[in-house]
């Protein structure tokens, strides 16, 4: 019941996603649905209202990384229902690197078309060392960088649910320079891109949504969707009286480096993030 059909896997590597999947009951969803309610508080931000969260084990006001604090959180991210579809799409040993909380007030804005692979945190102009950037990926081997997002509210087309661009994870779109308030990420005025509050510019992709089959992917609380880092995937704005709340997590294999810059002493990463308490977490291995 909980494995990916041939038709399902197929999916996948045709348009670079598959879901919604069904995973988690309400009851299993609900601890996580009071954990963000108590460690989390609205705030206005540049005239907007948005949701700010506060990790106990990291020790600082953030969005991600909340499966170290939530245990209920990490046992659903850990869950064979999850990690045995994963390995059904090519890679046996997985690690759960990163979690992430996307809570979209009532009347928020969207999320622009992106490729997550480019958003780890270095600027698109400088040539970044290996040493200091968020992933290394072994040479000459094809890895998945896998993302689960996880309802834990209903996503819906009125507030917001998923689009996804069929097939572009199987190219690559050139970054631009633009004013940080046309960023693809402009209205997500939260810590994810407070680091680039100093900077002059943001970036969008040079991707026309027109070129592609753009398809919405509404999902119930409990259900998932499975996606590849390199699939074009964005959210519009919640026009409904709720908010559309989800968790994503991100699975690598345990052969790509994270953060290699920790082995020099360095525990910042590329968005500002103090990263000396984190840690993967191995989940399947051979």
């Amino acid at each position: 019941m909980y494995s990916l059909t041939q038709t399902q896997i197929e999916h996948f590597e045709n348009k670079g996603w598959v879901g919604p999947l069904d995973t988690f009951s309400l009851a299993e969803i609900e601890p996580i649905q009071e954990y963000l309610a108590n460690n989390s508080k609205k705030i206005e931000v540049d005239d907007q209202q948005l949701m700010e969260f506060y990790n106990h084990f990291l020790g600082y006001k953030t969005t991600r990384e909340h499966h170290f604090c939530c245990q209920s959180l990490l046992e659903a991210l850990k869950d064979s229902r999850i990690v045995e579809r994963l390995r059904q799409l090519g890679e046996t040993n997985l690690l759960l690197w990163r979690s992430n909380i996307f809570y979209k007030l009532q009347g928020q804005g969207g999320i622009g078309w992106h490729q997550a692979i480019d958003y780890y945190g270095h600027d698109i102009s400088e040539e970044v060392e290996e040493s200091s950037k968020t992933l290394v990926f072994p040479k000459n081997e094809n890895i998945l960088n896998l993302t689960v997002w996880l309802a834990i509210k209903d996503a819906t087309l009125e507030n917001g649910c998923l689009y996804f661009a069929n097939g572009t994870h199987k190219h690559t779109f050139k970054a631009i320079q633009v004013p940080v308030s046309e960023g693809a990420f402009s209205y997500l005025t939260n810590e994810k891109m407070s680091w680039q509050k100093d900077k002059s510019y943001s970036k969008v992709f040079d991707f026309n949504e027109q070129e592609w089959e753009i398809e919405p992917v509404p999902a119930k609380a409990g259900q998932i969707i499975i996606f590849t880092e390199r699939v074009m995937h964005s959210s519009p704005a919640n026009c409904s009286s709720q908010p559309r709340i989800g968790i994503n997590a991100r699975y690598i294999p345990p052969s790509v480096q994270i953060y290699p810059h920790r082995e020099k002493g360095d525990y910042i990463d590329g968005t500002g993030n103090d990263i000396s308490k984190w840690f993967p977490i191995l989940l399947s291995q051979d």
